[in-house]
C-alpha cells in the first residue's frame, strides 16, 4: 500500500511539474516574442564584437521546417520562435531563433545545430540562436553540458547582458525589459536585496499592462521568484500603498498560481518527502535512530529532504546514516 501511495505521489508531483513547466515556457516565449527585436540587440554573436543585427525590418516566420531529423514519432520538434531580418531591400540577410529553455535536455546539442542548418540552408543567409535561460545553474550546465557540441553560432543570454530594473518609473516606461530582469535577478544567485528590488520593480510594471497581459506575465514572475523575496516585495508595495487594488483584481489567479502556489508546492512536497524518506527506510529495512527520525520530522528544506529521499532510495544503511548525519 506504502508504495502504491508512494508511486501515485510521485506521478502525480511529475505531472503537476510538467504542467507548471508547460505553462512557464508558454508564458516565456510570449514574453520573448514581444522583447525579440530588444531582445536580439543585446545578443552579439560569438564571431564578432559588433552586434549583428543591423536590419529595417524583423518579420517573424513559422518555425516549422520539413527536416526528417527533426521528426520523432508523432511530434515535430521545433524552435520556439524564428524572426528574419531584412535590409531596405526586403531582402532576408539573417534569421534569428530564439529559444527558451527552463530546464536540462541533452538533445539539444543536436536540435540546435539542425536549427541552425536547416534555417540557414533554405534561407541562403546566416542563422543566429539566441538561449534564454533565466537560472544560473541551468546556464552553467548548458554551458558544460550542452554548447560545447553546437558549433554554430550561439548566445547564451547572461545575467550581466539583462538589466536589473529597480527603479519605479523606469519599471513603468519598460515594462517587459522589468519582467525579464525579475526573471534574470529576481532569484539566487543574486544578493537578496536584488531579488526583492527587481521582484518589486516586476509587480509595478505589471500594473501598467493590460489585464490579459498581467494575467499572463504575473505567474511567471511570482514562481521564479523566491518565496522570501517575493513576500517581502508585496509587503513593501502595501506598506507604501504603490499596490494598486483596482488593478490586482487580475492578480486573484496569480496569487493561487504564482506565489502562494509556490508556497504550498514546497511545503506539500516537503511533507511528501518526510513520509517518504521514513516509509522507503521502513521498506528497505533500515534501522533509523531516533534523533535522525527527529531530523527528518522536522525538516523544511525542501533540497536536504530531496537529497535524504535520493540517499534512502540508492544508498546502503550505513551510508544514509552518514548522510544524515552530515546534515545535523
Amino acid at each position: 500500500m506504502c508504495v502504491g501511495v508512494g508511486l501515485g505521489f510521485a506521478m502525480a508531483n511529475a505531472m503537476g511539474a510538467a504542467a507548471s513547466l508547460a505553462g512557464s515556457h508558454e508564458r516565456m516565449v510570449a514574453l520573448l516574442r514581444e522583447l525579440a527585436a530588444w531582445l536580439l540587440q543585446l545578443a552579439a554573436m560569438p564571431e564578432t564584437d559588433r552586434h549583428r543585427c543591423e536590419f529595417t525590418q524583423l518579420h517573424e516566420r513559422a518555425p516549422r521546417l520539413e527536416v526528417p531529423a527533426l521528426l520523432r514519432g508523432t511530434r515535430i520538434v521545433e524552435p520556439d520562435l524564428v524572426f528574419t531580418a531584412h535590409d531596405g531591400g526586403h531582402r532576408v540577410v539573417e534569421v534569428w531563433l530564439i529559444e527558451c529553455q527552463l530546464s536540462r535536455d541533452l538533445s539539444k546539442r543536436r536540435t540546435w545545430q539542425l536549427y541552425l542548418a536547416a534555417f540557414a540552408s533554405e534561407l541562403r543567409c546566416p542563422a543566429m540562436l539566441v538561449i534564454v535561460a533565466p537560472d544560473a545553474e541551468l546556464r552553467a550546465w548548458l554551458r558544460r553540458c550542452v554548447l560545447p557540441a553546437v558549433l554554430l553560432p550561439v548566445c547564451l543570454l547572461e545575467a550581466e547582458q539583462v538589466d536589473a530594473i529597480t527603479e519605479p518609473r523606469v519599471a513603468e516606461r519598460r515594462p517587459l525589459e522589468t519582467i525579464l530582469g525579475a526573471l534574470y535577478h529576481g532569484r539566487p544567485p543574486a544578493s537578496h536585496e536584488r531579488q526583492v528590488a527587481s521582484i518589486r520593480a516586476a509587480l509595478l510594471a505589471l500594473q501598467v499592462l493590460d489585464i490579459h497581459r498581467r494575467r499572463r506575465y504575473a505567474p511567471l514572475v511570482m514562481s521564479a521568484a523566491s518565496p522570501k523575496a517575493a513576500a517581502e516585495a508585496l509587503e513593501m508595495l502595501r506598506a507604501s500603498g504603490e499596490l494598486d487594488d483596482s488593478k490586482f483584481e487580475a492578480f486573484s489567479e496569480f496569487d493561487r498560481g504564482g506565489y502562494s502556489f509556490h508556497v504550498g508546492r514546497e511545503e506539500g512536497c516537503c511533507e511528501g518527502l518526510r513520509r517518504g524518506v521514513l516509509d522507503i527506510a521502513e521498506l528497505r529495512g533500515f534501522a533509523v535512530a531516533a534523533s535522525d527520525r527527529r531530523r527528518v520530522d522536522a525538516s523544511e528544506d525542501l533540497a536536504q529532504l530531496e537529497r535524504w529521499y535520493q540517499a534512502v532510495r540508492t544508498e546502503t544503511p550505513g551510508a544514509l546514516t552518514a548522510t544524515l548525519d552530515d546534515a545535523g
